[in-house]
């Protein structure tokens, strides 16, 4: 579903009279629905391999390029990709449902982004609170997702890590009491939200944080995100990972990054030695995780001989079992529909493991990946 963009806000009112950068991007702001019918806006823009955005805390489309921190790093991916971002339900334009924010939710809400953008492969770029649904995305969808980047985020959420609880959920009350006053807590919020950044970005979300969204929306969606658990969806990442983690992350200890890392099949860890959080706008770690980030997306393999190789011993009957099985169908249903009994459809996927060198729990998904990516089709795997 589609509507017409809402007018932009008028930039003579900026909070704290920021300027407007030279160059702001384009891309009309569109709106979907999501399965629950909330309403996500979102916007494309820029040239290049088509990479999605997810994670930004308190984002609003229509101000972001102002965000001197967020206006860095977004400028720079737009001068080497065509950028999906979106407001996350509660955040900035989009629509919230208070009572329906978890993960599962989240990872609906890109889904009903990605495909209303009309876009069917793409990386990811998941940063700050968005780890876990980019990681969980791209192991329910590795048809769809080409790389996966995981900047200064986690799969486990502050509050199961080295925070409390109580911690976190003290922090999400304050933003629930004291987002957009006029008071004090103002700046200790916005320091919460981004920490390490310099006084010119805490002034400006100080500003700011009236329009981003409501005190309601944005502490449910604190408590949600700080919370979210996707290890279980660690080790079913296929698609080749890149994670870049300051050691001095203020927001997420190095180690949870150094665990992401270990625990992904196909992930390589890219470290710094200070940034905080958030990179600062002219900072060179952010500008060569930039150029990390390019040669990632940049590469668009051919078909892989030694796949093609594999595959081609495969039997006509194991071929079948391998497409109904990268279709999403569970054993029981492919013996089903071809009068098998569930023991022989059981040996031939044995036997496609065999001859396609994989084990362990994720033999399956990496079957189907292997055997849609290197066909050219662009199935769910479900």
């Amino acid at each position: 579903m589609r509507f017409a963009a809402r007018p932009g806000l008028p930039w003579t009112m900026a909070p704290n009279g920021w300027p407007e950068p030279a160059a702001p991007w384009h891309g009309e702001i569109r709106f979907c629905r999501a399965p629950d019918g909330t309403r996500l806006a979102f916007r494309v823009s820029g040239a290049g391999p088509p990479l999605v955005t997810v994670g930004a805390f308190a984002s609003h489309l229509e101000l972001d390029h102002q965000h001197p921190v967020l206006s860095a790093v977004l400028g720079s991916l737009h001068q080497e990709f065509t950028v999906l971002r979106y407001d996350e339900r509660g955040h900035g334009l989009s629509e919230c449902d208070l009572g329906d924010d978890d993960l599962v939710t989240r990872v609906r809400d890109l889904e009903s982004v990605v495909d209303a953008a009309g876009l069917g492969h793409f990386a990811i770029f998941a940063a700050h609170m968005g780890g876990p649904v980019g990681i969980a995305f791209s192991a329910l969808h590795p048809e769809r997702v080409t790389q996966l980047i995981l900047m200064s985020t986690f799969a486990r959420g502050p509050a199961l890590l080295h925070r409390s609880v109580r911690e976190t959920f003290l922090f999400a009350k304050l933003i629930q009491e004291g987002w957009g006053r006029q008071s004090r807590s103002r700046r200790v919020l916005s320091t919460g939200i981004l920490p390490g950044a310099s006084d010119a970005a805490l002034a400006w979300l100080d500003d700011a944080q009236p329009l981003l969204g409501s005190k309601d929306a944005l502490a449910a969606s604190y408590w949600n995100q700080s919370t979210a658990d996707a290890t279980g969806y660690l080790d079913r990442v296929v698609t080749p990972t890149l994670v870049i983690h300051a050691h001095d992350d203020l927001l997420v200890e190095f180690a949870e990054a150094r665990r992401v890392a270990e625990v992904i099949p196909n992930a390589r860890l890219v470290s710094f030695a200070d940034g905080g959080n958030v990179m600062p706008e002219h900072s060179s770690n952010w500008q060569a995780a930039v150029q990390d980030i390019a040669s990632l997306v940049s590469e668009q393999p051919g078909p892989d001989p030694s796949i093609l190789a594999s595959l081609a011993e495969l039997t006509p009957r194991e071929v079948q079992i391998l497409q109904f099985l990268s279709s999403g169908r569970s054993n029981a249903q492919i013996a089903a529909g071809e009068s098998l009994s569930v023991r022989t459809v059981e040996r031939h996927v044995s036997n496609i493991y065999r001859k396609l060198h994989l084990t362990g729990p994720t033999s399956r998904t990496r079957a189907a990946v292997m055997y849609l990516r290197q066909r050219g089709t662009t199935h769910s795997i479900r």
